[in-house]
């Protein structure tokens, strides 16, 4: 019976090539040989007969495959002979598994769902794609081979999510991660997408709300005048954009990434996508909203695509979120006011005045799919418009030295 495990493991460090020879073969039984080279170099083989055919099969170095997992190799190839299977071809399609594995891991298929069925989405939308995946699921399942991905490793990214914010970042997320596996499904790359059902284990987002100046027009006139104040400390975009916003009132993203050729000077209109929703919206604009936007104009217009508001540092691309957050950091009004937080103030003073809720719930782009587009009569576009020029024309008066705020009331109530 043939001897196994003749070489000691202590003993392979000093084991040396024979001077003269350029290859010495150390035999420890059943098939497998350490193969020792002049420049010192130690390799693990295994000698086997298959078919007729003698091979030696590379196992792996010394240093790196220790001398008990050489010889569970052995006797894996050992096992394999006998049942008539060539380890080459085994261990070969093992390493073609893993190359086609690493080709398919969820990161690199989420690079090519983002490239290819993303391509056509706004830059803004793709950033926070990017910004998802690399902060809540690449750390957990980016180098996994997308076919091996299960449930509890999607239920481990949402809960991490979940007991980090109250937010609904937690569906964001999952959407996410659904889309890339249904592009896979698409593509052959995997079977199944383990995201179904899972929506119902999502916990319901905490309700936010922003913080907002919205019965006290006082304070509100107040805040006006620290925001007048901050134009020759701000830049443009900074300071302009936040003068428009508490004039519109629109979300932070549609306004942020308003572009020039959105603006109709002659109809004083905006017209967009808004952003959350996908749909045509059209924006009245009041006097005071045309000359900040002719201001701004003089100042950052190139052509009908470029920014209104551009970036601080890169005039290329939207000016940021933080921007804004910063302003209410200096100016006192952090936990105060925000600017999303504009669409509050707007529409409950303007529910005060009397005007129709149909009127500012559309003003604030929440119902117009009710009325089936923004060009339909029924987004009542004409009777915003002096809505939204009485807003205007409100906030001026307000934030006036010595304003009589019950006199403003009476004076700027809709009467039908």
């Amino acid at each position: 019976m043939a001897e196994f495990n003749k070489i000691k493991a202590a003993n392979i460090k000093t084991l040396k090539c024979d001077p003269g020879k350029k290859i010495k073969k150390v035999s420890d039984g059943g098939g497998l040989f350490l193969f020792i080279y002049p420049s010192s170099i130690k390799q693990w083989y295994f000698h086997y007969k298959f078919n007729g055919r003698f091979r030696d099969l590379y196992l792996g170095t010394w240093d790196k495959l220790t001398a008990s997992d050489a010889r569970e190799k052995r006797d894996l190839c050992r096992k394999l002979i006998s049942e008539k299977t060539d380890p080459y071809v085994y261990f070969n399609q093992i390493k073609e598994n893993n190359k086609r594995n690493s080709c398919n891991t969820f990161r690199a298929i989420t690079e090519r769902w983002l490239k290819e069925a993303r391509a056509d989405i706004s830059e803004s939308t793709k950033e926070k794609d990017i910004r998802y995946f690399k902060k809540d699921i690449f750390p957990v399942i980016g180098d996994k081979p997308i076919k091996d991905i299960t449930k509890d490793n999607i239920l481990e990214i949402i809960r991490n999510i979940e007991a980090r914010t109250t937010g609904s970042s937690n569906e964001r997320v999952l959407y996410r991660i659904k889309k890339v596996f249904e592009f896979a499904v698409d593509l052959d790359i995997c079977e199944k997408d383990p995201t179904t059902s899972l929506k119902k284990h999502l916990r319901k987002p905490i309700e936010k709300h922003y913080p907002a100046i919205t019965n006290n027009m006082k304070e509100f006139a107040g805040f006006l005048n620290v925001l007048d104040s901050f134009e020759s400390k701000e830049t443009p975009s900074v300071f302009y954009c936040l003068k428009l916003s508490v004039l519109v009132a629109a979300r932070s993203d549609d306004i942020r990434n308003m572009k020039w050729g959105q603006i109709d000077f002659d109809k004083k209109n905006w017209c967009y996508t808004v952003n959350k929703i996908k749909k045509e919206f059209v924006c009245p604009l009041s006097n005071q909203a045309i000359e900040i936007l002719k201001t701004m104009k003089e100042l950052t217009y190139r052509n009908s695509d470029s920014f209104v508001f551009p970036g601080i540092k890169e005039p290329n691309r939207a000016i940021s979120d933080g921007a804004f957050h910063m302003f209410f950091v200096r100016s006192g009004y952090q936990g105060k006011q925000t600017q999303h937080g504009f669409r509050a103030t707007m529409q409950t003073q303007l529910l005060e005045l009397g005007y129709p809720k149909d009127w500012t719930e559309t003003a604030l782009s929440h119902n117009i799919a009710k009325y089936g587009g923004a060009y339909d009569r029924a987004a009542y576009v004409e009777p915003r418009r002096k809505m939204m020029q009485a807003w205007a024309d409100y906030l001026d008066e307000i934030k006036k030295p010595g304003a009589n705020l019950e006199a403003l009331t009476k004076k700027y109530t809709f009467r039908g």
